[in-house]
């Protein structure tokens, strides 16, 4: 849908501007520390998240990212990457009365410069369709083609290379552990 659709890749990233500032804010959890003094002391060999937000990195560890992350963005006609804080600042260079709007906005509260807008638990907001309407999204400055994420929404696949990877790292170990993951996409799932 993000690749066929203007207005779904208007609406992704209207919201996912939207709920940065807060998503960078975020803390790595217990979990996250734990993991990286696991294999800080050796216990943990290999680790490999789904997740896209990058919060084992700040707790220490280095991950093989399954699904990729949000913290990079990509041209998906010529392969040209940008991290994502240079994107959110295109974003902003081309809507700057938009950018400055939403910047602004009181989320998750009852107030009338909240317009209703809740923070969602992937780090997007919620924000009602008229204030995506006339949003430029920049496009690839080499090629002009479409930027996504470097993350695998549902209906992708995980890169090759990468899965290659992480089955090799699988094959090769005496124990795995899976921990906060419901194992529901295949891309996990076949791991185990």
């Amino acid at each position: 849908e993000f690749v066929r659709s203007a207005r779904s890749r208007r609406r992704y990233w209207a919201r996912s501007y939207a709920g940065w500032r807060r998503f960078t804010a975020a803390e790595p959890g217990p979990a996250h520390i734990a993991l990286a003094s696991l294999e800080k002391a050796g216990r943990i060999n290999f680790l490999m998240t789904q997740n896209v937000d990058r919060l084992h990195h700040r707790a220490g560890s280095n991950p093989l990212e399954l699904h990729g992350t949000v913290y990079r963005v990509g041209c998906i006609e010529c392969g040209f990457s940008l991290s994502r804080s240079s994107f959110q600042d295109r974003v902003k260079e081309l809507n700057p009365k938009w950018a400055d709007a939403v910047e602004n906005l009181d989320y998750d509260s009852n107030s009338d410069s909240s317009f209703g807008m809740k923070q969602r638990p992937d780090g997007d907001i919620e924000i009602d369709e008229k204030l995506e309407e006339g949003l430029d999204i920049p496009s690839c400055h080499r090629c002009n083609g479409i930027l996504k994420p470097d993350v695998v929404f549902f209906g992708d696949n995980v890169p090759k290379g990468r899965a290659d990877r992480a089955m090799e790292a699988v094959r090769g170990c005496d124990a795995f552990l899976a921990l906060g993951t419901s194992l529901m996409t295949m891309s996990a799932f076949r791991l185990i």
